[in-house]
């Protein structure tokens, strides 16, 4: 749901008087900005099999920007190297290794690439192969072989039968240049070879096509190796690799050598709390904003092309109470738009080592837990802005049967005292290491807390699992039940669920479980971290659960907690246009008829990446569905005493 002018969420009234003329223009402007239509993309999509941008920073998976889930992987020695896409050692064992059968259907093909050979590249080597490896005669490979005058080749066999599109001269060293070659479908096809976006060679006799490597079922698809065992490996970056089903013609490879001349590459402002974020894609930059900035005169400086312009002028000051829309006009007259907006940073709730967060109302003020290094750390609001840590409530070292440690934290009070439920790491019957729920009692909500059992409330050796992140949860006639999922994969006969368990009135054991969810492939599946809350009667179920490639808070609705759920909709996700990622352990809690609800992430809103805890509002439509909570910088106005 868009909220309106006429129809605006609630504000939260406590923000800090230091920030809150700035944030709440900028909660204000983000609540009523007008909706701006995707920027539109002026390079070829247009029969995009895969495409690598290699813009990663850490793992080893290389994203498929085509949305065609044909993701490549990183091997040996490749590493990242930021806006240089990937590097790769010319060691043995160092390449990129792009899916299984990726040339199958490719009649006709256009492979793509930035590359930049370092100038010490020794021997025979291919920059890009797609096929099968090859003993004796092979069943077939495409080459683009960098060793001696650039060629694009193609045969069904090995080396003897290969036909070649081949360049004049060698590929320059030390310098990147792009190399696209196009091959058009038929028995013989025409292939083209271009350097820089300039045709450098020609072939009308070139054969097989992609499609016809081994009937399309190939293994040996590389990016930085060859075919051939005793060959070198390439040695130097690649990035923007590119791979069509068709043959892309000389302006559209012009328009790759190119790049996107109307790309925003990045946007600089004194009062930046971080760099800012540029989502292509979505055509957004975001402002990150040190707290107490006037977001109602900014001047932002845009990076672009160099044949590129944008209006307003870059570096004019502007108002960014709501979104400012920038044309950048490229070459040829390409015009895109961009959304650029503004949010002061005043987010995080916790910053640092700590995550799995929950909040509980305790008499007129909150408690939150969370994991910390220490064990289960505290901390303690009167009013949800300002937060005070008090500190390790429950130490790592102080649950005789957890020598693991305990985390993932959960607070309920009853019968005059506090007991906490949490994970714990201990030995198990099945496994000399597994995770079980534990109970420790206080009689204060500032602890300390001491383990009430001696031994685990429930384990895996009871229940199948291994257990984490319990929660208390009410149903809708007021009993209580203990919440925990299956979190790992320890025993892999028994899928990821999440689980509710009566809670006996001495509140320190529990009854016969049932389970509420289990693990799935679709959207929605639920993953880890289950909560619930009651509203108006009705009973919430919150999970963290998938969403593509991305992380997402997901709810379902019922009469009753052992009732049936609705189906499963997104409360929350990734915000990667913001630098919000990672969201995930949702604990909800309302406050004087308005919802809030915190949760742990990853953010590049105050410096580098990091995990913090945040919160934001939460809304609900008449009918009792939640509206979609986008993640914000600018949050309630929270902070830590």
């Amino acid at each position: 749901m868009t909220r309106t002018a006429e129809s605006p969420a609630p504000l939260r009234r406590r923000l800090r008087a230091v920030v809150v003329v700035a944030a709440l223009a900028a909660v204000v402007a983000a609540l009523v900005a007008p909706t701006f239509a995707p920027a539109q993309a002026v390079l070829p999509t247009d029969g995009l099999v895969a495409h690598y941008a290699f813009d990663e920073t850490s793992g080893t998976v290389a994203h498929d920007d085509s949305g065609n889930g044909k993701n490549a992987t990183l091997v040996g020695g490749s590493t990242w190297a930021g806006a240089d896409g990937v590097t790769l050692n010319g060691a043995n064992g160092s390449f990129v290794q792009l899916p299984n059968n990726i040339t199958a259907g490719l009649a006709a093909s256009t492979v793509s690439l930035w590359v930049k050979m370092d100038a010490t590249q020794p021997g025979a080597f291919m920059i890009v192969a797609m096929g099968n490896p090859v003993t004796t005669t092979g069943t077939g490979y495409f080459a683009l072989v960098g060793n001696g005058n650039l060629r694009a080749t193609t045969t069904s066999t090995n080396w003897s039968l290969e036909k070649s599109t081949t360049a004049p001269g060698p590929l320059a060293r030390g310098v990147w240049k792009h190399v696209t070659y196009t091959q058009t479908a038929g028995a013989t096809g025409t292939g083209t070879l271009y350097i820089d976006g300039v045709q450098v060679a020609q072939n009308a006799a070139m054969t097989p096509a992609l499609a016809a490597l081994a009937g399309g079922v190939t293994t040996a698809n590389y990016l930085g190796r060859s075919t051939y065992a005793a060959d070198g490996y390439f040695k130097g970056s690649i990035k923007d690799f590119r791979l069509y089903n068709r043959a892309l013609d000389a302006t559209e490879v012009s328009r790759l050598a190119e790049g996107d001349t109307t790309l925003v590459r990045a946007a600089t402002l004194p009062a930046l709390a971080s760099a800012a974020v540029v989502d292509a894609a979505a055509g957004t930059v975001t402002l990150p904003l040190k707290p107490g900035t006037d977001v109602t005169a900014l001047a932002p400086a845009f990076a672009l092309h160099a044949s590129g312009t944008i209006s307003p002028a870059s570096g004019s000051t502007q108002n960014f109470t709501s979104p400012v829309t920038y044309t950048v006009t490229g070459t040829r007259g390409d015009v895109r738009t961009w959304t650029v907006r503004a949010d002061v940073v005043n987010a995080p709730a916790v910053v640092g080592a700590f995550s799995d967060p929950t909040v509980t109302k305790v008499g007129g003020g909150y408690w939150m837990y969370a994991s910390g290094a220490g064990g289960v750390v505290a901390f303690s609001s009167t009013d949800l802005v300002t937060w005070q840590n008090r500190g390790v409530v429950l130490g790592a070292g102080s649950v005789g049967w957890a020598p693991g440690g305990v985390g993932s934290p959960v607070l309920a009070e009853k019968n005059g005292g506090y007991y906490l439920y949490f994970s714990a790491r201990a030995p198990g019957t099945y496994y000399s290491d597994v995770v079980s729920i534990g109970v420790a009692t206080a009689a204060t909500p500032a602890g300390p807390f001491v383990d009430t059992l001696g031994s685990p409330l429930v384990r895996p050796s009871d229940y199948p699992q291994e257990l984490g992140t319990p929660s208390i949860a009410t149903d809708s006639d007021g009993a209580a039940y203990l919440l925990y999922g299956d979190n790992s994969t320890l025993d892999r006969y028994h899928p990821r669920s999440l689980t509710a368990a009566p809670l006996a009135p001495s509140m320190t054991a529990v009854g016969t479980p049932a389970t509420l969810l289990s693990e799935g492939t679709g959207a929605g599946a639920y993953a880890s971290a289950g909560s619930s809350f009651v509203r108006d009667g009705v009973v919430y179920v919150v999970w963290t659960g998938k969403n593509g490639t991305g992380s997402a808070i997901w709810y379902s609705r019922a009469d009753s907690l052992t009732g049936t759920l609705s189906t499963p909709a997104i409360l929350m996700k990734d915000a990667g246009g913001r630098g919000i990622t990672g969201v995930g352990h949702a604990s909800l809690v309302e406050d004087g008829g308005e919802w809030f609800v915190a949760y742990q992430r990853e953010s590049t809103g105050n410096g580098a990446s990091r995990r913090e805890i945040a919160m934001d509002a939460v809304d609900f439509t008449p009918t009792g569905d939640i509206v979609e909570v986008t993640p914000t910088l600018a949050g309630i106005g929270i902070g830590i005493g």
